[in-house]
């Protein structure tokens, strides 16, 4: 269905494989694709300044595994 991943095609991508049955509507998904963006933030932050937070990353990288993974 998808051959490229765009900006433009990116929500509904992820929607299809958006996998959480305690899902109560429109805005919990939002804040789990949001997850992206802290990935993002503390990479860059890893890069800029040289510390990571591991368990932090770790349990994000975790969570959208359940959610959007198998």
């Amino acid at each position: 269905m998808y051959e490229k991943i765009t900006n433009d095609n990116v929500i509904m991508f992820a929607i299809k494989h958006y996998d959480n049955p305690q899902c109560e509507g429109e805005k919990e998904f939002y804040d789990d694709m949001k997850r992206f963006k802290y990935i993002k933030r503390l990479l860059r932050k890893h890069k800029d300044t040289n510390v990571l937070k591991e368990r932090l990353l770790l349990n994000h990288i975790i969570v959208l595994h359940n959610l959007f993974g198998s």
